[in-house]
């Protein structure tokens, strides 16, 4: 339901159109070769079990995965909420303090606060005093602290070649996330190491005379937006005047049960979160 309403894909034709001939024909021959496969081979147990039809891998797909990795690096977007509460309740030099901007942080609860010159009481900040969503973010879930790679100069090596290990920090997932590879070159080079899946390249891998690896970042690439109402939910406060909202039906079939239907409220920013079913939202 969360995913459905951000509406990741909207931009999917301005993403493809902005792509460079030769990155849509390697796009393009990577969907191709998905398809071609499936025709060849029984589907993965999943797709029998729910009695899923598999439906043709398109350019698109592999776009809509990208944007999907992008989101999930963005993970300190989740704490932006937290500390904006923080502040208003606080004030901003022990909302920074609490939750540091740009350095490593860890939750304890309670959370004891002593200014440095000892004179005032310390403060006890409980996070259940916010809302029970804003304390299950801060105690339970735990954000993305990148990924590491780590080289040996080949000074340093036995073979004089320099060696490399590269760790993604991905998670456990079915279906996993990244799949092992090897590619044969017409001209007898050998390609070999790990893609992630929907995408075409190889993320972390070899050939005779390279290696590479991937690292990634938590970065700032969402903007949460705060919004006047008006008492019917149908309007937000822009520029001086009562916008009214994009207002969207969203349905979601489910297998042998009736379909799930909720309605997405949107603003020229993008989805009103506020507005989303209880079971729809990531701080649940």
């Amino acid at each position: 339901m969360f995913f459905r309403s951000l509406e990741l894909d909207r931009h999917l034709d301005k993403h493809y159109e902005n792509m460079d001939e030769q990155s849509k024909a390697y796009f393009k021959a990577y969907a191709a070769g998905i398809n071609a496969y499936v025709k060849f081979g029984p589907l993965p147990l999943e797709f029998q079990l729910m009695g899923m039809k598999f439906e043709e891998w398109t350019v698109k797909d592999s776009i809509l995965v990208m944007k999907f990795l992008s989101f999930v690096m963005a993970t300190n977007w989740q704490l932006t909420s937290v500390r904006s509460a923080l502040t208003e309740k606080l004030g901003q030099d022990l909302a920074d303090r609490i939750v540091p901007v740009n350095k490593e942080y860890h939750f304890l609860e309670p959370i004891a606060i002593i200014n440095d010159n000892g004179e005032t009481p310390r403060i006890i900040v409980n996070a259940s005093s916010f809302n029970d969503s804003m304390y299950s973010q801060m105690r339970g879930k735990k954000t993305v602290h990148g990924s590491n790679s780590w080289i040996i100069h080949g000074n340093y090596t036995d073979t004089g070649k320099a060696m490399l290990a590269s760790d993604p920090h991905l998670g456990h997932s079915i279906p996993s996330e990244m799949y092992m590879m090897s590619m044969k070159f017409p001209k007898g080079h050998t390609l070999v190491g790990s893609t992630l899946a929907g995408i075409p390249g190889c993320a972390i891998g070899r050939s005779e005379n390279f290696i590479w690896g991937l690292t990634m970042s938590i970065i700032e690439n969402t903007d949460l937006y705060s919004l006047k109402l008006n008492d019917q939910g149908t309007h937000y406060w822009y520029n001086g005047k009562w916008t009214p909202l994009e207002i969207k039906e969203v349905t979601i079939k489910v297998k042998d049960e009736k379909d799930v239907k909720y309605k997405v409220k949107k603003t020229h920013h993008g989805p009103l979160l506020t507005s989303l079913p209880e079971s729809a939202s990531l701080f649940a």
